[in-house]
């Protein structure tokens, strides 16, 4: 998680990839890992 969240902020290639398959946020309770895709999807329902 922290490699794909540091490949977020300096810009790499596969962002796409990291953005929809790569779990880059941690909620808690429960410590979950899901997707930047996933959180946006559930911030914005």
């Amino acid at each position: 998680r922290a490699r794909s969240a540091l490949s977020l902020l300096s810009g790499a290639t596969d962002v796409g990839k990291i953005f929809c398959h790569e779990e880059v946020i941690t909620v808690l309770p429960g410590k979950r890992h899901i997707t930047l895709m996933d959180f946006i999807g559930k911030a914005f329902r």
